[in-house]
């Protein structure tokens, strides 16, 4: 008669470890997803370099104006279509904002470029 309170005994330790197993199995996955979505997430910070390194020989030569309502912006930005385009899409996919939304952030980054040169 003693036998199934020890069953009884074993059986909810072996649920109690199952749970735990399951519990460790979830989270080791879970940190493996989430570093091999980091790695295979293009990184924002080499976007914005791209991005800065096409625009800051042009600001420093040409004629822009960050006082101007973003004409200058948008038309910096022209000067480097693919890096912004770029930069763009990145932010749309990665950052949870729409197009225009992205569009407006990119605006307002060349505009802090073109004040950095004080223009």
């Amino acid at each position: 008669m003693q036998n199934p309170p020890r069953r009884n005994q074993e059986n909810r330790l072996s649920k109690v470890g199952l749970r735990s197993l399951q519990w460790a199995i979830i989270l080791s996955v879970s940190v493996v997803l989430f570093y091999l979505l980091k790695l295979t997430l293009p990184d924002s910070r080499e976007i914005t370099r791209q991005l800065d390194d096409c625009l800051q020989p042009k600001i420093q030569h040409g004629q822009y104006s960050s006082d101007d309502d973003g004409k200058s912006a948008e038309a910096l930005l022209n000067q480097c279509p693919s890096e912004a385009e770029k930069w763009t899409t990145w932010c749309e996919r990665y950052s949870g904002d729409d197009r225009t939304t992205c569009t407006v952030k990119v605006i307002v980054a060349a505009q802090q470029a073109i004040k950095k040169f004080n223009k």
